[in-house]
């Protein structure tokens, strides 16, 4: 009895430990002083900077959301192993504005708004993945 205690209390630390390494080996740091809770939903506001970068990992843009003064470059940053693309309007209605073709892993691709408005724009190879540049 004493033997399968002990393995026990082995098991259990060897769990907690391996929990505790996957935990932090998920956490990024895209760089972007972006709010939020994590789950794509976060937002970024420039302030005075002229350029912003989003990053398309995990099938989605972080953030999804990004207020920016007109005159702003954003680049979008493919940092997954599959490519993506950047397209303007929405699914089955592309607005024309930009399109970037595709983005293999390690490319990117950048668009100056020069004009103010709500610019919606998604990834033609992945369902669900889409953001917006809010241009003040």
């Amino acid at each position: 009895m004493k033997i399968f205690k002990r393995n026990l209390w082995l098991i259990i630390l060897l769990s907690a430990l391996f929990l505790f390494f996957t935990l932090v080996s998920c956490q990024t740091d895209t760089g972007q002083p972006a709010a939020g809770t994590g789950n794509g939903q976060e937002t970024v506001t420039t302030q005075n900077g002229n350029e912003v970068q989003i990053e398309m990992r995990n099938s989605r843009f972080s953030p999804e959301t990004v207020t920016i003064k007109q005159g702003t470059t954003v680049t979008w940053v493919n940092e997954d192993l599959s490519s993506h693309t950047i397209t303007s309007g929405e699914r089955n209605n592309e607005s024309g504005i930009f399109d970037s073709g595709n983005i293999s892993s390690g490319g990117s691709f950048s668009y100056t708004f020069n004009d103010k408005g709500t610019f919606n724009y998604f990834c033609k190879l992945h369902p669900g993945m889409e953001g917006t540049i809010e241009v003040e």
